[in-house]
């Protein structure tokens, strides 16, 4: 149970920073209500929207920096952001003022009864600091290791991105 009490501690973090305002130095993306699980190594086995059903949505995204992932889980994240956006019509902006929104994002991961599972809360920001909405979701990973981290591959950061966008399209395109 010593796993369980972390994370739930890191949930419980992760979401009290997501509330921060404008001034706090904590910034990141909005995360996604779906799940899914990707082997170790291998790609999504249940990939977001298809191409054809992906929400394209116009405006700009600055990416403030995630909370909770090593630096080479963000940037393999980032990457994926990136093209994922070009996918929907988005564009990454590098200044908070140039953004149509801010995006949040808090991250934790543990492992547990042989596999690793990654928990994600996203932020929706305006450019002022005001939260428009909360996405959150999470990703299994069908490897175990004393540092999770290290069994998540590249295809599950890019799920996660995946998501993330096609979450944030559709909350768009609903009105938000």
């Amino acid at each position: 149970m010593p796993v369980r009490k972390h994370f739930a501690t890191m949930l419980a973090l992760a979401l009290a920073l997501a509330g921060c305002n404008k001034s706090d130095p904590v910034d990141g993306l909005t995360p996604d209500a779906g799940t899914g699980t990707v082997a170790s190594g291998e790609g999504p086995r249940f990939p977001s929207l298809p191409a054809q059903q992906t929400t394209a949505v116009s405006g700009s995204l600055y990416l403030a920096p995630v909370i909770g992932a090593p630096a080479n889980r963000i940037g393999a994240l980032i990457q994926a952001i990136q093209a994922a956006a070009a996918q929907r019509g988005l564009t990454i902006v590098a200044s908070e003022a140039a953004a149509t929104h801010v995006l949040r994002g808090y991250f934790s991961a543990f492992s547990e009864n042989g596999a690793t599972t990654v928990v994600h809360v996203w932020d929706v920001v305006q450019p002022n600091g005001a939260r428009l909405h909360r996405l959150a979701g999470e990703v299994r990973v069908s490897a175990a290791a004393r540092d999770p981290w290290s069994v998540v591959s590249d295809a599950a950061m890019q799920q996660i991105a995946e998501r993330t966008l096609d979450d944030y399209a559709r909350w768009r395109a609903s009105g938000g």
